[in-house]
């Protein structure tokens, strides 16, 4: 349940009129629909209908006007207990976990110290579902992955860099200490991974197919965690991004194999759909997740490439 949706429902509880509502919370009035639709969806249930053209509590609205009330006014007291500055606006990201919660761990971390009083809250999902999640307005903005640096129509984007995939298996998986990993010698093994519309294994899987070899049945898990722990346990393979690497290393025991193929690589971009000028969180998070980035490939040009070209904003 997202804190947006229930200070939707709140405004609009008051209001009973779309246009109103969305006045007072700077929403087009689509977007309202939107969340409506989403926190409907989660309950159940209806919360409004229309008697003639006046707009209505319906008997369940009003019933969780009282929770939704309480909810949102414990949500704002964590924050405010938490040092949370009420004048800076929720930030809402989307993107896979694979991304958020490991490769990108360390570019969150560093933007929560470098900024105590950002308010932010994650949605993730399969890496293919951003775009429809920034056109539906369930996010701000979302990290994405690609196989290109094409942008995705309708959005706009600001690509960050360029890493390659690892492979990654248990400490006594057969390939372990061999000196050079080709995808012959892959075949044979599983991958494990979370979702299988992810990019990182629909181009394995391609890369398999053009080769004409025949891969072995994947498993999908749902959960980078389930994987991780699946892959320790048996001869199999994860598809990692580069900097997620040492998480995976620290976390969970596995180690990369000696796999390298400079094809497979993906960029790491930043889209949203807003008017980031007029949205300092987002611009805000631009501009960390750039300076971020241009320390990696710094620290690691082999490997972290550059972007030719950046979107350029007013910072």
């Amino acid at each position: 349940m997202d804190t947006r949706q229930l200070q939707t429902f709140i405004t609009l509880a008051d209001t009973l009129n779309y246009q109103r509502a969305a006045d007072q919370l700077q929403y087009a009035p689509s977007s309202l629909f939107k969340h409506i639709q989403l926190l409907e969806e989660e309950i159940g249930t209806p919360l409004f209908f229309k008697s003639g053209r006046q707009l209505e509590l319906t008997r369940e609205g009003k019933r969780f006007l009282p929770d939704a009330q309480r909810l949102l006014a414990e949500w704002e007291e964590v924050l405010r207990t938490a040092g949370a500055s009420e004048e800076v606006p929720a930030l809402s990201i989307g993107g896979c976990e694979l991304n958020l919660s490991f490769a990108l761990r360390g570019l969150l971390q560093q933007f929560i110290a470098a900024y105590p009083d950002a308010r932010f809250n994650m949605t993730m999902s399969p890496n293919a579902d951003a775009p429809a999640f920034l056109k539906n307005d369930q996010a701000d903005l979302c990290f994405y992955y690609s196989p290109s640096d094409r942008k995705p129509s309708g959005l706009h984007q600001v690509l960050l860099y360029s890493e390659p995939v690892c492979l990654m298996a248990s400490r006594e998986h057969p390939l372990q200490g061999k000196g050079e990993v080709k995808w012959e010698d892959l075949a044979p093994y599983p991958v494990f991974h979370p979702h299988e519309t992810c990019a990182f294994f629909q181009t394995y899987l391609h890369a398999m197919k053009a080769r004409g070899l025949a891969m072995a049945r994947p498993s999908f898990l749902g959960s980078i965690g389930l994987v991780a722990q699946q892959t320790r346990k048996e001869p199999s393979i994860m598809l990692v991004p580069y900097l997620a690497r040492q998480v995976m290393q620290d976390e969970y025991g596995l180690e990369p194999l000696a796999f390298h193929d400079p094809s497979f690589r993906f960029w790491e971009s930043i889209l949203y759909c807003k008017d980031a000028d007029s949205y300092p969180a987002i611009r805000r998070m631009i501009r960390f997740a750039e300076k971020y980035a241009d320390k990696q490939i710094l620290a690691d040009p082999e490997m972290i490439l550059a972007p030719e070209k950046r979107e350029n904003l007013t910072v």
